[in-house]
């Protein structure tokens, strides 16, 4: 399943395995959470660090 997010997050699912996806996600909201996680570390990554001085 971890493989499946990274794909859908990298754009490598066609539109069958994207709705295949959040159907899984409706049976095991735990999977959404772990989806929901990986997209904040994502953004925490991808933002500019500043520092207070």
């Amino acid at each position: 399943m971890m493989q499946r997010i990274e794909d859908y997050l990298l754009g490598k699912l066609n539109p069958q395995e994207i709705d295949e996806l959040w159907i899984e996600f409706m049976k095991q909201p735990e999977w959404f959470e772990v989806f929901e996680m990986e997209l904040m570390i994502r953004s925490v990554i991808a933002s500019p660090h500043t520092t207070k001085s």
